[in-house]
């Protein structure tokens, strides 16, 4: 994987861990560390999925990235066009929360939204442009041995971003 993706995604990892001083005064309910990256070496969605009692833990889903090259007038491609989610993981807490979750999940987006696009992200070696758009919210069921069901939410934000090689 390209060193300047390795970067990217730890730079939205770090802006989401300890979110930028303009979106907590924006978003005042919201604190330094109130999202957390789930840290495994697959960083695979499933994984994300059996965090049961864990909620606002994400990962940077680069096993979903998607890549094109830029094609600026050279013979070899030096420049990139990736797309790739962030997705958070939340509980479902019962059919009575419902619509106050998915309020917080919908909240939650926009403020990874904001949180990245003040981020200076552009500091970012090699990187050369980024933008970040809510993307799909899912509800998913797991089940275990025993026969316990437990619910919850998935919520992506869209990263697409540039980069030079």
């Amino acid at each position: 994987m390209s060193s300047v993706i390795e970067r990217i995604a730890d730079h939205l990892s770090d802006t989401l861990e300890a979110l930028p001083a303009g979106t907590l005064s924006l978003y005042p309910s919201l604190t330094r560390g109130s999202y957390r990256k789930l840290h495994t070496d697959a960083g695979g969605r499933l994984e994300l999925e059996e965090q049961v009692g864990q909620s606002r833990v994400f990962v940077v889903g680069l096993d979903e990235l998607e890549q094109e090259p830029l094609r600026l007038g050279g013979a070899v491609p030096r420049a990139f066009l990736s797309e790739f989610p962030i997705v958070m993981r939340y509980e479902a807490g019962g059919p009575t929360r419902r619509s106050e979750i998915l309020r917080q999940i919908s909240l939650d987006q926009l403020v990874a939204v904001d949180a990245v696009m003040r981020s200076g992200w552009s500091a970012v070696s090699g990187c050369v442009s980024m933008q970040a758009e809510p993307g799909n919210i899912q509800k998913f069921v797991l089940s275990d041995d025993a026969g316990h069901s437990y619910e919850g939410y998935t919520s992506e934000v869209v990263i697409t971003c540039s980069f030079d090689t």
